[in-house]
């Protein structure tokens, strides 16, 4: 597995947590690496993050978690249960978290995806970390 430099790009210092909506991220991935580097950052910039190895995990994590997740950033490619997978029953679980999608196979422009018949944000890995801080403020307040 390759951990691409771009993964570290980020802001230099953090977020002051009272700009930052408080807030629970589920992290799926089943790189343990990238899971690891990712949930490292979001916990520097103020959220608190439960991770999860695969999509049958995270599905049972968002069912009983209390207090309840607020946003599932998954991968899309994993084995078993994939992000799509996943993101389809979680929605469908109304009210429920935000999802947003993270993949590294999507062409080059897609942003979105349909999923059930709600649409789904995207982002590309390697992850650009601002970018990803600066999608889910705008997640979490909307």
């Amino acid at each position: 597995m390759t951990v691409h430099a771009s993964l570290f790009e980020s802001r230099q210092e953090a977020v002051p947590p009272e700009i930052l909506p408080p807030a629970t991220i589920l992290l799926v991935d089943d790189e343990a690496v990238v899971s690891r580097l990712v949930s490292r950052y979001l916990t520097h910039i103020g959220y608190q993050v439960v991770e999860a190895p695969s999509g049958e995990v995270a599905l049972a994590v968002v069912r009983r978690r209390r207090p309840p997740i607020d946003v599932v950033l998954s991968d899309i490619e994993m084995p078993e249960m994939d992000g799509l997978e996943l993101a389809a029953a979680v929605l469908a679980d109304s009210p429920g978290p935000s999802v947003l999608l993270m993949t590294g196979q999507l062409p080059e422009g897609v942003e979105r995806i349909e999923v059930g018949r709600r649409i789904v944000q995207v982002v590309r890995k390697p992850l650009n970390l601002d970018g990803l801080q600066d999608l889910l403020q705008v997640i979490l307040e909307g």
